[in-house]
């Protein structure tokens, strides 16, 4: 008798790389929402496949009451189980492993058909440059496109109109902002020094025609420069016409920190 067989997705990770077969890899299993496999299945497979650690996640579909405490937060707001196994035995966490999902997440949750995103990538090169842009990103949770630009770009002075890209509003796709993000520079350079990435964010589809400091975009920005630069990102800043720091911690459930200093300004009385 036959016996009915299960396919699912595995990936190879290089997690902590700048390029391919450097960093610490990792072998990441995607199982569809509601499939189940047995502790030993999942040990037999972490055998088979043999790399340090293979981590099996699943998206779950829970209440964010109800959210566990070891569950992952994928970048795009959508909630995975997650475990790791070595080749002999469950691992209760792996760092590698962990920033190794989060990649596969972000790649497989990220991908909106090119065509519908097309109109406002144009705009983005209009305002950028042709060859300006590295890589395009959408996150369905925060429906944030971001648009990775190359290192001559001089984010703080470009000229952005943001009135542009409500003109090409795709119509299959509800957008809430643009992202546009370049690498920071070395401590001894002036723009951008001491910063991990720098960003700024246009929201006029929510009537904020450029946000001054947005931290909700840093939940898109943090996994993916930490994925590119393959290290740990720390420090971060927006380079609006005010600026502004943030400070950023992606913890070991992928739920990410975000930090800074405040100044008030002002202090004064409501009457009612």
């Amino acid at each position: 008798m036959e016996h009915s067989r299960v396919h699912f997705s595995v990936y190879i990770v290089d997690a902590f790389a700048s390029k391919t077969f450097t960093g610490n890899p990792a072998a990441v299993c995607v199982l569809e929402q509601g499939m189940e496999l047995s502790d030993e299945m999942m040990q037999r497979i972490a055998a088979e496949v043999n790399q340090t650690t293979t981590a099996f996640v699943r998206r779950c579909d829970r209440s964010i009451a109800t959210i566990k405490e070891d569950s992952f937060i994928a970048p795009n707001g959508n909630e995975f189980d997650l475990r790791w196994f070595t080749p002999t035995m469950e691992n209760p966490f792996c760092g590698h492993a962990t920033l190794a999902t989060s990649a596969v997440i972000f790649d497989i949750y990220s991908s909106v058909e090119q065509t519908q995103l097309q109109p406002l990538v144009d705009v983005c090169s209009a305002i950028c440059g042709t060859d300006a842009i590295v890589a395009v990103r959408f996150s369905p949770g925060t429906r944030y496109m971001m648009v990775h630009l190359s290192d001559g770009v001089d984010l703080e002075k470009l000229i952005v109109d943001p009135s542009r890209f409500l003109a090409v509003q795709p119509q299959s796709i509800k957008l809430n902002g643009v992202i546009l993000t370049v690498r920071g520079n070395p401590p001894e350079m002036a723009t951008g020094s001491g910063y991990d990435f720098i960003s700024r964010f246009f929201g006029p589809w929510l009537g904020i025609p450029e946000d001054h400091v947005c931290g909700s975009a840093h939940t898109v920005l943090a996994p993916y420069w930490t994925s590119v630069l393959g290290k740990d990102v720390k420090k971060a800043r927006m380079v609006s016409t005010r600026g502004g720091d943030l400070l950023l911690d992606i913890r070991e459930n992928g739920r990410i920190g975000i930090g800074g200093t405040c100044q008030i300004v002002l202090r004064g009385q409501f009457t009612l």
